[in-house]
């Protein structure tokens, strides 16, 4: 895993000022197709009466709409925007986090948190850009430029983590992984 300095990082309410101006419009066909790249892929492991939390939903929840669509229950979470702490109190069937993990300051704890609110058995389906494998490009790399963006992911860093949290991971790419907690 690539993290930036804690001496860089932005301050909480800075964070919040910056997502504020993101177009997340979950009217927006393009940002529906976009977030439908972590939904579809997850809709092949979960049943019709699955509840889920999107943790980390930003100011425009949009995936619990794209999953209510398929009449499946999603609530919404962040730390921000709709920061309804009881949601954490729970365990989910799934938790989606998109472009979440990228912002984490604190990822080993956060990531954690997150896990502890799948049930055994439940899946984790996260988000987010990889980091490029060659070392040279990394300083071209577009994704890091968000001050926002403080820590950055790849398929190693996240087979990592599933042998932490003793999770299988179902799928990966360069940008999805969907994990399973054991049962």
């Amino acid at each position: 895993m690539i993290q930036q300095d804690e001496s860089t990082l932005l301050s909480f309410e800075q964070e919040k000022e910056r997502y504020s101006h993101h177009n997340n419009d979950s009217e927006d066909p393009g940002y529906i197709k976009f977030l439908k790249q972590l939904t579809d892929p997850l809709l092949d492991y979960i049943d019709k009466d699955a509840r889920g939390l999107d943790f980390g939903c930003g100011p425009g929840p949009t995936i619990s709409k794209i999953l209510a669509e398929e009449n499946i229950s999603c609530d919404n979470y962040d730390p921000a925007f709709f920061p309804d702490k009881e949601l954490l109190a729970t365990t989910y069937d799934f938790v989606t986090s998109s472009e979440v993990f990228e912002h984490l300051h604190q990822p080993r704890e956060v990531i954690e948190n997150v896990w502890s609110l799948v049930r055994p058995g439940g899946l984790l389906a996260i988000m987010t850009v990889f980091y490029p494998g060659n070392q040279d490009e990394f300083p071209k790399w577009w994704y890091k430029n968000d001050p926002t963006h403080v820590c950055f992911y790849n398929e190693q860093v996240f087979e990592y983590i599933a042998n932490k949290l003793n999770a299988e991971i179902l799928s990966m790419n360069k940008k999805i992984v969907i994990l399973r907690r054991a049962l």
